[in-house]
């Protein structure tokens, strides 16, 4: 997998960076970077989708956003 596509542990912090609500809690940050290295063969894309559903499935309700600033979205 190449491009924009490729996951990266660079790619994973900066989204974790963008998402200050999942680095207060250890334990989750943990439990999302399994997640997200768990859905990597999918993409980046689906890996930080995945990685959001798991963060509303733990009790996080505050705005998360994607990997591209443009791009802030909520999951319901």
């Amino acid at each position: 997998m190449s491009g924009d596509r490729a996951c990266s542990e660079r790619r994973y912090g900066d989204w974790l960076a963008m998402n200050p609500l999942l680095d207060s809690r250890p334990d989750l940050a943990f439990r999302l970077h399994a997640e997200y290295w768990r859905n990597a063969a999918q993409g980046h894309r689906n890996a930080i989708n995945a990685c959001m559903c798991l963060a509303r499935a733990n009790g996080v309700t505050g705005p998360l956003t994607c990997d591209r600033p443009s791009a802030a979205r909520t999951l319901i």
